[in-house]
């Protein structure tokens, strides 16, 4: 009995041990997967700086071109083609998107030039450029819509590796002169009680009669 009692004691303890070394190895496995993913997704990334970074931007688009300066706490302020304050929130999402831009495919990364006239990257339809607190410059050149307009052809200041990237970007980036410009503060407050109208009878009157 006492034998049979060591046994299953030998047996349960050698099924934890395999069970842990199984746990051990499977979370082995798990880290060096994510990490895989994390390093396949910082490669598919076309910049490497954070929105906090960013202290200049230079926006060409439509044919007009906006000029971005941010100050203390993340205020930022036009400086052409008006000189007033930006509006704060349309700059965050703005960085927030640029920064954290991917390119999902690379079609080419030594591109010629009517490569470049063939993806609408010759004379982008949009350039941005962003300066960062240590002195390095980003650019995003966007060209012609892929897909259906779904993506589109993207590049860098280089102009020689060219990639697509998902439209989610172009709506915050793309962005005119009411959207850049500062709103203004406060909202109008409602008025009370309206007089009554002209010709029409006193409001205690018209009270008293309900």
């Amino acid at each position: 009995m006492k034998r049979v009692h060591q046994s299953l004691l030998a047996a349960g303890l050698a099924l934890a041990l395999g069970g842990g070394f199984a746990a051990y190895a499977w979370y082995g496995g798990y880290l060096a997967s994510e990490a895989k993913k994390r390093l396949a997704d910082q490669s598919k990334r076309l910049f490497d700086f954070g929105r906090i970074q960013a202290r200049r931007v230079v926006l060409e688009h439509g044919g007009q071109r906006f000029v971005l300066a941010r100050g203390e706490d993340e205020q930022w302020a036009l400086e052409a083609p008006l000189v007033g304050p930006a509006d704060r929130a349309t700059m965050i999402a703005l960085l927030d998107h640029l920064s954290g831009l991917t390119v999902e495919q690379v079609v080419t990364a030594e591109a010629s030039k009517a490569e470049l006239t063939e993806y609408g990257l010759d004379s982008p339809s949009l350039s941005v450029t962003v300066d960062t607190e240590d002195g390095r410059s980003h650019t995003l050149h966007v060209g012609a819509a892929h897909g259906m307009g779904r993506a589109y052809f993207v590049t860098d200041a280089d102009k020689r590796k060219i990639g697509v990237a998902g439209d989610v970007f172009y709506a915050a980036v793309a962005r005119d002169l009411f959207a850049l410009r500062g709103k203004p503060g406060g909202r109008r407050r409602r008025r009370g009680r309206e007089a009554p109208r002209r010709g029409s009878r006193p409001l205690r009157d018209r009270e008293a009669r309900r």
